[in-house]
């Protein structure tokens, strides 16, 4: 579903399969040169059909468009790998770029998994 919120300002809404929340917002912000997607829904089939029938509709190129990520869940960047193009660039909050771009980030977070009953 593709709704103009104001102009230039479009919500998507793209389901969550198997998620109490059903389904994740996702922003189209259209731009005169560029275009920004604030968050993308999950890397999963129907996230991917809904996400590019939306942006069809919109006659969004995606070779001009950046991305926005509000945090790291994968509900919200799930799709980036898939969506963005060379010419894009992909927009995260400080903390978590800071954590992304800390060279002992992953591990970490992979530790603090497996202390909490996470399989190896």
């Amino acid at each position: 579903m593709v709704e103009e919120i104001a102009a230039n300002l479009y919500r998507l809404e793209i389901p969550l399969p198997g998620n109490p929340l059903k389904s994740i917002n996702s922003y189209v912000i259209k731009g005169s040169a560029r275009n920004l997607i604030v968050d993308t829904g999950m890397n999963r089939k129907v996230c991917m059909e809904v996400m590019r029938e939306g942006l069809g509709k919109l006659a969004v190129d995606l070779s001009a468009t950046d991305f926005f990520v509000t945090h790291l869940h994968a509900d919200h960047f799930g799709l980036v790998a898939e969506l963005a193009t060379d010419t894009s660039k992909v927009y995260f909050n400080k903390p978590d770029a800071e954590h992304i771009f800390y060279t002992d980030g992953w591990n970490d977070m992979i530790s603090f998994a497996g202390l909490n009953g996470f399989p190896e």
